[in-house]
């Protein structure tokens, strides 16, 4: 809708955004598109998921660069996956597609009922 310059200064600042909010020993990498992963080490899935939680709301209460119009600034909203390694998850593309997975069913989510993650 805005254009591809557009889409990657919002890119740019989310992961940014993120970025801050990490530990040294954790990684933010562009997975694809619009998508990011994050690498948690010594991290158990419910640290993940409060990590996840609080990513969101950071970008959700973010304002992000508007090229158009500098005085309005763009809202966004993040959906996550999280994944662990486990008895049944052991291999980094197991991890990654169980994160995928779990992407998917959170985006589904907020399509069916938008409020879901907005209390």
């Amino acid at each position: 809708t805005y254009g591809h310059k557009q889409g990657d200064i919002i890119l740019k600042e989310a992961a940014q955004l993120m970025n801050q909010r990490l530990r040294k020993i954790d990684s933010l990498c562009r997975y694809g598109g619009d998508e990011f992963t994050i690498i948690l080490p010594e991290t158990n899935l419910e640290g993940a998921q409060q990590k996840s939680l609080s990513l969101q709301e950071q970008v959700k209460t973010s304002r992000f660069t508007n090229l158009i119009d500098r005085k309005k600034t763009f809202h966004l909203s993040i959906s996550a996956g999280v994944a662990s390694i486990s008895d049944d998850i052991t291999t980094p593309e197991e991890l990654l597609l169980k994160a995928d997975k779990m992407l998917y069913r959170a985006k589904k989510k907020i399509r069916v009922n938008p409020d879901v993650y907005r209390n």
